[in-house]
Order: C-alpha cells, then sequence, then structure tokens
C-alpha cells in the first residue's frame, strides 16, 4: 500500500521481487518514495537474499544519483550485511553499470564495497563474480 502510492509521481514501474525475500518489511514503502528522483526503473531482487535487512532500502535511496542500472543480485548471498548497501552507494561516480553477483559468494563482508569503491576512477565495468568464491575477504 505504501510503496504503490508512490505511482502518483507519475513514473514507470516499481521494483519487483521474483522469489522469497525474508526480512524485508518496509522495502517498498521505503523505496517508492525514491521515484521521486527522475530515475525509470529499481532494482529487482531475483532470489533469496538473506540477513538482509535495510540493503536494498539504503541502496535504493542512491538512484539519486541519476545513473544507469544497478547491480543486481542473482543467487543466495549470504553474511552480506554491508556490502550491497555500501557497494551501491559507489554509484554515485557516474558509471554506467554496476558488476553483479551471478555465483554464491560466501563470507565477502567487505569485498564487494572494497572493490566498487574503485568506480571513483571513472573506468568502465568491473568484472563480475562468476563462480564460488569462499573466504576471499578482501580480494576485490
Amino acid at each position: 500500500a505504501e510503496g504503490a502510492a508512490a505511482l502518483c509521481t507519475g513514473e514507470g514501474l516499481l521494483a519487483r521481487v521474483h522469489t522469497l525475500v525474508l526480512e524485508e518489511r518496509r522495502t517498498l514503502a521505503e523505496g517508492g518514495p525514491t521515484k521521486g528522483t527522475g530515475v525509470r526503473l529499481l532494482p529487482r531482487v531475483r532470489a533469496l537474499v538473506l540477513n538482509q535487512v535495510g540493503a536494498v532500502a539504503e541502496g535504493l535511496a542512491t538512484l539519486a544519483a541519476a545513473e544507469g542500472l544497478l547491480g543486481g543480485v542473482y543467487a543466495l548471498v549470504p553474511h552480506q550485511r554491508g556490502a550491497v548497501p555500501e557497494s551501491l552507494a559507489a554509484g554515485r561516480a557516474r558509471v554506467w553499470r554496476l558488476p553483479t553477483v551471478n555465483s554464491l559468494v560466501l563470507r565477502q563482508v567487505r569485498g564487494l564495497a572494497e572493490g566498487l569503491a574503485a568506480l571513483c576512477t571513472l573506468v568502465g565495468p568491473l568484472p563480475s563474480v562468476r563462480a564460488q568464491v569462499l573466504e576471499q575477504v578482501g580480494a576485490l
């Protein structure tokens, strides 16, 4: 109900949830008001994301940066409490696309956030993680 109220801004589609998302009770309510920033589509959650209480809502707030697509989460990513909101905040660098996580990534608490901080250099797309990566805390 609260998320649907954002339709009065005359913008396009709101975010869609394709499968079960746990502990995301206020995501649409907090993400919907960001539609006033003039950005078309909001990112979608395509798979089960656990322990991400505020990640999506915090990430959607960075849409005010007016850049293109934001990264998506395509597979189960446990133990990523701080990576997603920190990485989405790096979108302020006005880079075209952010990398995606395509497979299971375990214990990457700081990896993605540190790697995406390099976007400040205004380079092109960064590589994505396509295979299982275990215990690579600071690799990226």
